[in-house]
């Protein structure tokens, strides 16, 4: 009853994120929108008005295409991490987790977090990723909610991504256990 109560709580947090999400982009765009309508003193002072009529629909063109290739990188983005969240909490040892998670790594975070020493974890888990999230603030970290079943024991857990994008791979990710007040 308890981790029903829970998992509808996060629900509806991840739907409240989302849709803040979303209302915070369309109005990022309508403000990308006018300031593409709008031309600059330099561009008025230098070009006639026809050029300028030319040049605002080639710039505006050009901003269309960024924001689908933005839009397009950004659920590339997600789909990395909600693969990467997946295999966390899929696992036949701890030591196949971690070499299964490597592609998604920089060398950096391999190192830092010892994917490759084997720990000897013989504990297999299935589970599940509930939801994935974009800081609105930090757009290169993802909050990623999960659910792990290990040895008869549900956890709910918390994966804070960092995302590098010029290297297109994590290069920091910390794990946090969701407790109810109850456990």
């Amino acid at each position: 009853m308890e981790k029903e109560k829970l998992k509808r709580g996060l629900i509806f947090l991840c739907c409240i994120v989302v849709v803040g999400g979303a209302f915070f982009w369309i109005e990022s765009q309508r403000g990308k929108k006018t300031d593409a309508i709008e031309p600059t003193t330099s561009e008025s002072s230098i070009e006639k008005s026809t050029e300028q009529v030319t040049s605002q629909s080639d710039s505006s063109s050009e901003e269309t295409r960024g924001q689908e290739s933005s839009e397009e990188s950004s659920t590339e983005e997600q789909n990395k991490i909600k693969d990467f969240g997946k295999r966390m909490v899929n696992y036949e040892t701890v030591y196949k987790r971690n070499q299964s998670i490597k592609q998604f790594l920089t060398m950096k975070c391999i190192e830092e977090n010892t994917i490759n020493v084997d720990p000897h974890v013989d504990k297999k888990a299935t589970g599940e990723v509930i939801s994935v999230a974009a800081d609105l603030v930090d757009q290169h970290t993802y909050i990623v909610i999960a659910e792990e079943k290990v040895n008869n024991s549900s956890n709910q857990l918390m994966i804070t991504v960092h995302y590098n994008k010029q290297l297109k791979k994590i290069d920091q990710y910390e794990i946090d256990y969701i407790r109810n007040g109850n456990q």
